[in-house]
């Protein structure tokens, strides 16, 4: 579930978990690189509607009917024909690049979550086990002290006030890596949840028993694990892009013909009536012929990166199989 972590059902877990989908650095980057796809898309889009350009300057002319300066004010309007789907294909591409970049935000948000759990709970099981290690510290001490009394009155042995020294250096030894390891913990969940190691959460400080979950975690059938797992529809859609560019580059092997129209104004304060207007407007066809070995360059090119992406589908799926 998209929620997972709150069947350890505790609400301090709950609230660092929030922070770290909110903070981390990590998730923010993956944030822009998604806004970033998304406006790359709409740009991808536009190339399905007409483009317009204008012009304006001022000039003096007697002859609006032939004046050429700068007077005139020419609007123009082209529209690209799509004849051989390279358009198509360019948004088609620019969409699955955008899906693959959300599965890549996903698959960072799945981290960070259990990442922040994971430190979450290391923290407080290392108070646990810090308090365990005490307690054994607490009964060491006091066997050598009930040792030591019983060796003063000649019922122990010196051996068995050594012994009992030992046992209590041995539990006494066992506190610094404990604490060491509990504070590393707490400074990663710092770390993860946009803070310095100065600014550890007062409650993952404060938690000295381990937290357990509820229930098993309802993870379904293989397939169903595969189709969720981000990396894998992460691989899959930058594969469709890499596909879609084929497309873009097979495009490119023939002739853009775009359609458009002009029109131009011109008005001219010392003229009156209908001499004061002057315009035209007139269709425009252009070709544009590929270079021709540019061209098979770039199919060659699309064809590899789409091979390579294919190959990482393959090991994205084989990689889930493993782990799952």
């Amino acid at each position: 579930p998209a929620n997972w972590w709150k069947l350890y059902d505790d609400p301090a877990l709950d609230k660092l978990v929030q922070e770290a989908l909110s903070a981390n650095p990590n998730l923010r980057v993956a944030m822009a690189n998604l806004d970033r796809a998304r406006a790359i898309y709409t740009e991808a889009r536009s190339g399905q509607f007409p483009s317009t350009s204008m012009s304006g300057g001022v000039g003096y002319g007697r002859d609006q009917t032939t004046w050429s300066g700068t007077g005139q004010a020419p609007d123009n309007v082209s529209y690209e024909l799509d004849l051989f789907g390279r358009v198509r294909r360019d948004i088609e591409a620019a969409r699955d690049d955008t899906d693959a970049v959300a599965a890549a935000y996903d698959a960072a948000r799945v981290v960070v979550v259990a990442e922040t759990t994971r430190a979450y709970v290391d923290a407080c099981s290392y108070g646990e086990s810090i308090g365990v290690a005490r307690s054994s510290v607490e009964l060491a001490q006091r066997s050598l002290d009930l040792i030591d009394s019983q060796a003063h009155a000649g019922s122990a042995s010196h051996l068995d006030v050594e012994r009992a020294g030992l046992t209590l250096a041995q539990a006494q030894s066992a506190l610094p890596p404990l604490q060491g390891q509990r504070e590393a913990a707490l400074f990663e969940l710092a770390a993860l949840t946009g803070r310095t190691p100065s600014q550890v959460p007062e409650p993952a400080r404060a938690c000295t028993k381990a937290p357990e979950i509820s229930g098993a975690l309802p993870v379904g059938d293989g397939t169903a694990l595969l189709r969720r797992r981000p990396d894998v529809r992460q691989a899959e859609r930058q594969l469709a892009a890499d596909t879609a560019r084929i497309g873009v580059a097979v495009a490119d092997l023939y002739p853009r013909v775009t359609l458009g129209a002009s029109g131009n104004y011109l008005r001219n304060d010392y003229l009156k009536g209908n001499r004061t207007l002057s315009f035209s407007f007139g269709p425009l066809i252009s070709w544009t012929f590929p270079n021709m070995m540019v061209a098979r360059s770039r199919i060659a090119q699309a064809k590899a990166q789409s091979a390579a992406s294919l190959a990482s589908f393959d090991g994205a799926v084989l990689n889930a199989l493993k782990e799952s």
